[in-house]
């Protein structure tokens, strides 16, 4: 990865130079066959060491990028917030236990992490039960002053309110709000177990799935899944069949409120652990600045989350970090406007023009947000100038090998030679990143598409790319 990072002499938010008017003629003939105007596509392939356009169509356009406009977020976090930042959730009181009851409230004061996992709450819990802790008999209290508070309408974007890309920040967001069931054969009993973790109180479920034989095919179909989902009260049924082939799969759905979905969590985890399951409420609040700190979480650095955030495209992680970066640089509580204007100023502070950016929660999620392919290619550009240059790049995902390219680019030039994060919306397929070619110079290549058959012409922006690693350069 050494060898990836560039030293780049030229002013790197320069007007590059003139490229090719119409496109080559592959890339023409495949958006043509996709049936997608040109109208409709941008595409900007820059030498990143000399600044040289190597294909401009539409760049200066701004397009709906969808996750692509995390590539923003999660470079402004870097610059902003320093790869070693880390969230820290503390867990308070203000009393000690006797004879293992604690009656004031367990106090946690959230700090918006966005990977608290059931794991790491649960290591929490074993390590307040070997203080002694037996019963929580004061409760929980919750402090969520971090951020501001949201909007939970998780169906206001597609209408898919349980799956968990469309899961809403939450200063104190767990397990990112999603219950996990996976499923097993049981070839000893024929039999199929279905175990839920984390297992909330609150969502109950049924299951008396048939195990099958043949192909595994469309498993979550042959499950028959029903969820009966409401803020306070799930219901969960499994009742078709499982093909043995298909081995252990998991299924992620979103379920509950955020404080349903953590009180259940924390009552199932409390007992998992050991402790009584007598507890008092759990709620929302303040608190007292008397609170003695008793245990905290402290996150991995935020490199981590960078990389889940583009290797794996998660929405509600990327949303986290523009609040967070509102955080760091404002009064609480974080708010997602201010957070955008926030990295607006800090690309007018690198030199950057941000006119065409729309920026309304920085992961994508979004019929609103916009870029154009110059912009994000200055950002990508001036990234590789950054002493967390190798940072970002191992945060995108590499071609045929990890991430949601992992599938892609098998036989290609640009397998395990291109770090490029993916988009994808109903109307928008998009790829931006680096490519290093044989020849050893490092291209930054955008391609977006906005237009109904984009989902089916990701092979396009493949197209592309092939293109920029085959294309002769004269020196």
């Amino acid at each position: 990865m050494q060898k990836f990072l560039l030293v780049l002499f030229a002013l790197l938010f320069s007007t590059y130079s003139k490229a090719q008017v119409s496109l080559p003629t592959e890339i023409a003939n495949a958006l043509k066959s996709a049936g997608i105007p040109q109208s409709n596509a941008s595409f900007l392939i820059v030498d990143a060491q000399s600044g040289a356009t190597l294909l401009s169509h539409q760049a200066d356009k701004p397009m709906n990028p969808a996750s692509v406009m995390k590539l923003v977020t999660t470079a402004a976090a870097l610059d902003l917030l320093t790869p070693q930042f880390t969230w820290r959730t503390e867990f308070l009181t203000t009393t000690s236990a006797e004879n293992g009851v604690l009656t004031s409230p367990l106090y946690i004061k959230a700090s918006g992490d966005p990977k608290i996992t059931w794991e790491d709450l649960e290591r929490v819990f074993i390590r307040l039960r070997e203080k002694g802790i037996h019963e929580l008999r004061g409760g929980v209290v919750i402090d969520k002053s971090a951020f501001a508070v949201m909007p939970n309408d998780v169906a206001a974007f597609d209408r898919s309110p349980l799956r968990p890309y469309n899961v809403t920040p939450d200063a104190m967001l767990f397990n990112f709000k999603a219950a996990g069931f996976k499923i097993a054969p049981q070839l000893t009993d024929n039999s199929v177990r279905i175990s839920p973790e984390p297992f909330p109180e609150g969502v109950a479920l049924v299951a008396n799935v048939k195990l099958t034989q043949g192909t595994c095919g469309d498993w979550k179909t042959k499950l028959n899944a029903s969820f009966d989902d409401t803020p306070t009260q799930a219901r969960v049924s499994f009742s078709g069949s499982y093909a043995a082939s298909c081995g252990e799969r998991e299924w992620f759905v979103s379920l509950l409120s955020h404080e349903a979905f953590f009180e259940g969590s924390v009552r199932w985890l409390w007992k998992r652990v050991g402790g009584a399951a007598s507890m008092g409420s759990i709620r929302v609040g303040t608190i007292p600045a008397s609170a003695q700190v008793l245990d905290a979480h402290v996150s991995l650095p935020l490199t981590a989350a960078v990389s889940d955030v583009n290797k794996f495209s998660n929405n509600v992680m990327a949303r986290h970090l523009l609040l967070s970066v509102d955080r760091a640089q404002n009064s609480p509580p974080a708010q997602a406007p201010r957070g955008a204007k926030t990295i607006v100023a800090w690309l007018k502070k690198e030199g950057a023009d941000p006119s065409d950016l729309v920026l309304e929660n920085g992961s994508g999620l979004s019929r609103d947000e916009r870029i154009s392919a110059n912009l994000l290619a200055a950002l990508l550009r001036k990234t590789l100038t950054k002493p967390h240059a190798n940072d970002f790049i191992a945060s995108l995902p590499i071609a045929g090998v990890d991430g949601t390219l992992s599938q892609r680019f098998a036989n290609s030039e640009a397998k395990a030679s291109a770090w490029l994060k993916t988009g994808g919306l109903n109307d928008v397929r998009s790829l931006a990143g680096y490519l290093r070619r044989n020849d050893g110079r490092t291209l930054i290549y955008i391609g977006i598409l906005n237009h109904p058959r984009a989902p089916q012409a990701f092979g396009v922006l493949e197209k592309a790319v092939e293109w920029a690693f085959l294309r002769e350069i004269k020196s």
